[in-house]
């Protein structure tokens, strides 16, 4: 696969170089394609890289070359029976015999390929084959015939013309449908790029918001436990203090209460029983 793809690239490497007129690069590259195609034995390839170094030395002036290669291209393509490929090398064919000279060749050539080309509606070389034939009726006189295939020739070439229009038309149509449709798909991605940031700004919004929500209430929930805490704080101290002044107004109450009954105690023991003050009394009463 590489090796057919180097070849098709030295063959079109081949035509550029034709193109600039530079024959000795050309015919290089042409000839490296024709060897690679021959190894992989590829008859399509080879009998087009014959046709197109045909062609090289028909632009150089070469015309026993040209006609050598052109008659090896037909080999191929008749053996592989493409007609438009035989049609085409009948053309080239002729074109060689009719700068030799031997216009008799070149109108049998001209005929076969128009009759091969009609029958498979190859119009380009349908084109080509009565304008050669018209072509050689002129230099042999034959101004009727001429004229006749010079209309045919016209003729074809304004339909190829007018198809080729036609398809630059279709293709310009095709085009512009592509763009529109092209403009179209933009439009509604832009459509839909906006709904999506404006949802995606939606959401972020939303997530702030729940986000500052949930902070605001997880400080309130803080704040509400610090005051909680504070106040149960408070109420303990406060509970331990009026605990402490309980104990110091019992500790005071029983002080008292212990001084009182010791003093109770002490007078109780210092004064008389009620029989001895009876008796001192009695004695008292005795003495008066």
């Amino acid at each position: 696969k590489n090796e057919r793809l180097q070849a098709s690239i030295n063959n079109n490497m081949g035509l550029i170089y034709e193109a600039q007129g530079d024959f000795r690069k050309a015919l290089a590259k042409k000839t490296l394609a024709l060897e690679t195609f021959r190894k992989a034995k590829d008859s399509i390839q080879v009998g087009d890289c014959y046709n197109n170094l045909g062609n090289l030395y028909y632009k150089k002036g070469d015309l026993q070359k040209a006609l050598l290669y052109y008659d090896s291209s037909l080999v191929i393509r008749q053996k592989r029976n493409s007609l438009d490929g035989i049609a085409t090398s009948y053309i080239n064919i002729a074109s060689v015999y009719k700068k030799s000279g031997k216009r008799a060749m070149a109108r049998n050539y001209f005929t076969e390929a128009n009759l091969i080309a009609r029958k498979i509606g190859y119009k380009e070389i349908i084109h080509l084959s009565y304008q050669g034939m018209a072509s050689i009726d002129s230099l042999d006189g034959k101004w009727k015939s001429a004229l006749h295939n010079f209309k045919l020739s016209s003729a074809y070439h304004d339909s190829i013309t007018n198809l080729e229009k036609l398809s630059n038309t279709i293709r310009q149509q095709m085009q512009y449908g592509f763009e529109r449709k092209q403009a179209t798909d933009k439009i509604k991605s832009d459509a839909r790029a906006k709904r999506e940031k404006l949802k995606h700004d939606q959401e972020i919004q939303q997530h702030k918001l729940y986000t500052w929500v949930g902070t605001a209430a997880s400080f309130l929930m803080l704040g509400i436990a610090l005051a909680s805490y504070r106040a149960f704080t408070q109420k303990k101290k406060f509970s331990k203090l009026i605990a402490e002044q309980k104990s110091i107004a019992e500790e005071k109450q029983r002080e008292v209460l212990d001084s009182i009954h010791y003093a109770r105690r002490i007078q109780q023991s210092r004064m008389p029983n009620a029989r001895a003050v009876a008796r001192m009394l009695q004695r008292f009463d005795k003495f008066q």
